[in-house]
């Protein structure tokens, strides 16, 4: 996303989905929430001058048609807490506080209503705070003269705006919790069927003998759901088919591997017999180990809950009693106990460790074997005491059938599978294997596990 706000957006979609319904129910609700209170305002505002109009409009025919000795006793009839009336000398030029401006629909309803009740009648209308005091209710100050000259003013308490800036405020705060609670239920809900259309991608990486995946959720998430279930259906074919065909051609091979051997055993030349049965069994073990390298991405066998803590001390004992320099570092004699249980296809990550203590033996002389628990994975190491290998070989070692005896022991034999092996059976546990060189001498081959 080239934009100068990419940065501020979260990465994932979830969090983005989930600030964008913030966003755009909280932009409809301030601009509903600004007509409303404008609409509300001018509609009050309106009922509460229509009878204040009328009510000056009535006092001022009566002031008008009462004698000058009456009117001070109708002034006092009249006057009230929120309505003071002054007449005569009493009548200020201006009332005394802080004048403040009309709002636009005061200025256009008092403005019209005032100029309504007689053209003969000229107006002064202030709106103010009475001694600049801003914890006292505004007023309105209208003032004029009666046809005779005599000078009048109304002092009106301006009632309070039905909807204040607090509870206005109020009603964003709850509006906002409640945004931000649909928001998250919704868009939880929304990307629940691509979470589970990612998690099982994820999982056919690891292994094709998953379920296929049920779709659910909206339309463009069923097509993608049954096109990623096409695609594992034609891999599973596709894999098959290779199995079965190299597994075919494996077989067939061994027929005539085995009568070739057999032919050997009628020639007088020994030298030759010699080199004839070596490269019989090369070809013989080359055959066994791509069988062996088919069935690790084809085997069946099903995830149990296993000790790999218990799995690794059984293939260091194995490899001892078999005589050779294996040890298990961390693991002195008396210490407690330790289980680690992980989901694993047992007799696989068995191979996967059987392979990795010999490939150290048969290259490094020794092998000391640890196991680290991290926060989310658990890893296998197995350091040698060999020659290493150079950087750029590290991961080529991993490819099916590549060898490199340039600075290993030539004489080690295999047939470049080992290590690919390994690398399957690690990579369909979601887990992984490295080669890593020592600062001194020795290589260190470590086997991560999802924990």
């Amino acid at each position: 996303m080239n934009t100068r706000f990419s940065g501020l957006l979260p990465d994932r979609l979830y969090p983005r989905l989930v600030l964008l319904i913030i966003f755009s129910m909280l932009a409809i609700f301030i601009l509903t929430l600004t007509i409303f209170v404008n609409d509300r305002t001018q509609a009050f505002f309106l009922a509460q001058q229509t009878p204040l109009i009328g009510r000056i409009e009535r006092l001022l025919v009566q002031f008008e048609s009462a004698p000058e000795r009456q009117r001070p006793a109708l002034v006092n009839r009249f006057s009230a807490l929120n309505f003071r009336i002054e007449m005569g000398a009493n009548v200020a030029s201006a009332p005394i506080g802080q004048k403040l401006a009309l709002s636009r629909g005061e200025l256009n309803g008092f403005t019209e209503s005032f100029e309504n009740i007689g053209r003969s009648y000229a107006w002064n209308i202030v709106k103010y705070q009475p001694d600049g005091n801003s914890t006292l209710t505004p007023r309105l100050y209208a003032s004029t003269a009666l046809r005779d000259g005599t000078a009048v003013s109304f002092n009106y308490i301006l009632p309070q705006t039905p909807i204040s800036p607090s509870n206005a405020y109020l009603a964003l705060a709850v509006v906002l919790i409640s945004v931000v609670i649909f928001a998250s239920i919704l868009a939880r809900q929304l990307l629940k069927p691509l979470a589970q259309l990612e998690k099982h991608a994820r999982a056919l990486g690891r292994s094709l003998e998953i379920p296929p995946l049920a779709t659910q959720g909206p339309e463009e998430i069923q097509a993608a759901g049954a096109a990623m279930n096409t695609l594992q259906r034609r891999l599973k074919d596709m894999e098959s088919e290779r199995k079965e065909m190299l597994t075919a051609v494996s077989h067939d091979l061994k027929t005539p591997i085995t009568r070739m051997l057999l032919r050997t055993e009628f020639m007088d030349d020994e030298v030759l017999v010699g080199k004839f049965t070596h490269d019989l069994l090369e070809m013989e073990g080359m055959i066994n180990d791509a069988l062996t390298f088919i069935r690790t991405h084809t085997d069946a066998e099903q995830l149990e809950p296993t000790d790999i803590y218990e799995l690794l001390n059984a293939s260091v004992q194995e490899s001892i009693e078999m005589g050779n320099d294996v040890s298990r570092v961390g693991n002195p004699a008396g210490e407690e106990k330790v289980q680690v249980i992980l989901p694993l296809r047992k007799k696989m990550i068995k191979r996967c460790i059987d392979n990795l203590i010999s490939n150290g033996v048969k290259y490094g002389q020794s092998v000391e074997c640890d196991l680290i628990e991290e926060d989310d994975r658990v890893v296998l190491t197995f350091t040698d005491q060999g020659p290493g290998l150079p950087d750029d070989q590290l991961d080529k070692v991993f490819e099916p059938f590549y060898r490199i005896e340039t600075s290993r022991n030539k004489a080690s034999g295999g047939h470049g599978l080992g290590l690919a092996i390994c690398l399957q059976i690690a990579r369909s546990h979601g887990g992984n294997v490295t080669l890593e060189n020592r600062a001194g001498l020795g290589l260190v081959a470590k086997l991560a596990l999802n924990n």
